[in-house]
């Protein structure tokens, strides 16, 4: 899984915050760093492997590349909600 996948929108899958939703802020290399707007805000983002997340549809992306580096936590808190009425 070599694509840059910033932007896009993951649910957890390890440890204890798996089922979470967060959008990815960045990759580097094996890792992602993701973002939830509250408890990992885009100031302090969780570092993940790549392998310990599920990347969702297409259709659940909220952001672009390039519009995830200016999103503000209210941005992505409003985004995930979104993403949670949608799964329910």
């Amino acid at each position: 899984m070599q694509e840059d996948l910033a932007g896009r929108t993951v649910r957890s899958l390890a440890g204890h915050d798996s089922g979470q939703l967060y959008i990815v802020l960045r990759t580097d290399g094996a890792f992602v760093y993701l973002s939830d707007g509250r408890r990992k805000p885009r100031e302090g983002p969780k570092k993940k492997k790549i392998r310990h997340v599920e990347v969702l549809s297409p259709e659940f992306i909220r952001f672009t590349k390039e519009s995830v580096e200016t999103a503000l936590n209210e941005d992505i808190r409003r985004a995930l909600r979104s993403v949670r009425k949608a799964l329910a």
